[in-house]
């Protein structure tokens, strides 16, 4: 998957490389493992939690400084993404990425999965902590002549309103269509639509954020009325409903490291998610053997729904 070696930037101590994930090609900027960048990171980081006192995800030393094994995680490439990313393009689990999909990518870092997506054709929103995302926006910025739609790039952390997310996206959308000479949407009629997929690689390294993250997928991801609870419902509002109340399903990719990452999958069948593995040989052939696994996530309702339509479609086709 690699195309070109690593250059040196001359800003910031980058390295920028051009990867390429099946007939796309991406250009990324990374920051080094240097100590100035990381300290950097962790003002950064450190800023962000002062002016958020409600959130107490953020473990701390006793001095009050950021304190995490993996500061720079965020900041680098991570196999995972590829992983992720080649299988999606080639399965396309959800048809062609160029309808466009509207893809949000939650713990995105310098943004190599969202960016390959949007450079297929999907409208992508890409999400990281604060101190990350500048980087995810030089890359995004980077690549975004050749996309469809434009990547979006916002902080968000786990566990807070995912409403934080969609405003930013609107604001974005407005504007292009706005130049594209098209009349703006209805903000209130895009709030409703959900997202069609939901993405994340090689975020599972801390479990100490597990039900933050959980917490988060709860929210993108309600759980669908009950067949009762629908069946109550208006005639005339179960049309508009059904969009708006659909719970995309999500993938996530991530190398087995001895931090518990089943223990996440475990959680969120408790959560109520179906949790489904992408069988190993269905991955590019240079990770079959590094450990990687790729998961679906679905609301359990939302799937014994669908296969029940399934099956009711099945058996009115035979009997017709």
């Amino acid at each position: 998957m690699l195309l070109n070696m690593l250059f040196d930037d001359e800003d910031e101590g980058s390295i920028s490389a051009l990867f390429q994930v099946g007939d796309i090609v991406v250009q990324l900027k990374q920051r080094p493992t240097e100590g100035r960048v990381l300290d950097k990171a962790k003002e950064e980081l450190q800023d962000y939690a002062l002016a958020h006192p409600e959130e107490s995800c953020l473990p701390k030393t006793a001095d009050g400084e950021y304190d995490s094994a993996f500061p720079n995680v965020g900041l680098v490439v991570w196999q995972a993404g590829f992983v992720l990313g080649e299988w999606l393009l080639r399965a396309q689990p959800l048809g062609p990425w160029g309808k466009p999909l509207r893809v949000l990518e939650l713990g995105c870092g310098i943004g190599q999965l969202g960016i390959v997506l949007a450079l297929a054709g999907a409208d992508v929103t890409l999400t990281d902590l604060a101190h990350i995302t500048p980087l995810t926006q030089e890359n995004a910025d980077i690549n975004a002549s050749r996309c469809v739609v434009k990547p979006t790039v916002t902080p968000y952390m786990w566990g807070t309103p995912v409403a934080d997310i969609q405003a930013p996206r609107q604001q974005q959308q407005q504007q292009q269509q706005q130049q594209e000479g098209q009349t703006p949407g209805d903000p209130q009629q895009q709030q409703q639509q959900p997202w069609d997929v939901i993405v994340a690689a090689d975020v599972l390294y801390e479990p100490q954020y597990y039900d933050k993250l959980l917490s988060s997928l709860l929210q993108l991801c309600p759980a669908p009325p009950a067949a009762a609870d629908t069946a109550e419902q208006p005639a005339s509002s179960s049309s508009s409903s059904s969009s708006s109340s659909a719970s995309p399903p999500i993938y996530m990719c991530y190398r087995f490291r001895k931090y518990d990452e089943r223990g996440f999958e475990a959680r969120a069948e408790a959560a109520g998610f179906a949790v489904t593995a992408v069988p190993v040989e269905e991955l590019h052939a240079d990770y079959q053997c590094g450990g990687y696994r790729v998961i679906r996530l679905e609301q359990r309702r939302r799937q014994q729904q669908q296969q029940q339509q399934q099956q009711q479609q099945g058996q009115a086709e035979a009997a017709s």
